[in-house]
């Protein structure tokens, strides 16, 4: 089914940064490989934040117009 799908889907994109973190965490002997690795995981880190929920730029209320308000302007604790 579609649901399961999503869950494999899902699962295999958390196994997949669980790796990339492993990786970068793991690079620290070579000071140009631990810069690289942390720009790269960085700008992986923005794509996937952007694109989660389908097209971050196309529909404004749900991608990172929302997301960015709520890390900047909302409180964490009330």
């Amino acid at each position: 089914s579609e649901e399961t799908a999503r869950k494999n889907i899902k699962g295999m994109i958390d196994n997949a940064w669980k790796k990339v973190n492993g990786k970068c965490f793991t690079t620290n002997q070579v000071p140009f490989l631990s810069s690289f690795m942390n720009n790269a995981t960085n700008m992986a880190r923005v794509a996937h934040s952007l694109y989660k929920d389908g097209d971050g730029f196309g529909d404004q209320e749900k991608g990172p117009r929302t997301h960015i308000l709520s890390l900047l302007f909302q409180p964490l604790v009330n």
